[in-house]
């Protein structure tokens, strides 16, 4: 895969964690009990670190020189 496709891949994952977290904060808010929407709450954070992490991944690919293949 080209560099844009792992960016749009990392946006889309940031915009999915987004999107995740305000279904949890208002459609979840009066169906899951408190332990459960904190369970819920800390894997859409899990997914936005992971998000972050994957953008700077891509832009330290970007940095470094990569030499052309035959």
């Amino acid at each position: 895969m080209k560099l844009n496709h792992w960016y749009a891949v990392a946006a889309l994952s940031c915009g999915l964690s987004v999107a995740f977290g305000a279904f949890g904060a208002h459609a979840l808010k009066n169906v899951l009990e408190e332990h459960a929407l904190q369970t819920w709450n800390t894997g859409v954070k899990y997914m936005m670190f992971h998000s972050i992490a994957l953008f700077i991944a891509v832009f330290s690919m970007y940095l470094t020189p990569q030499e052309k293949l035959p």
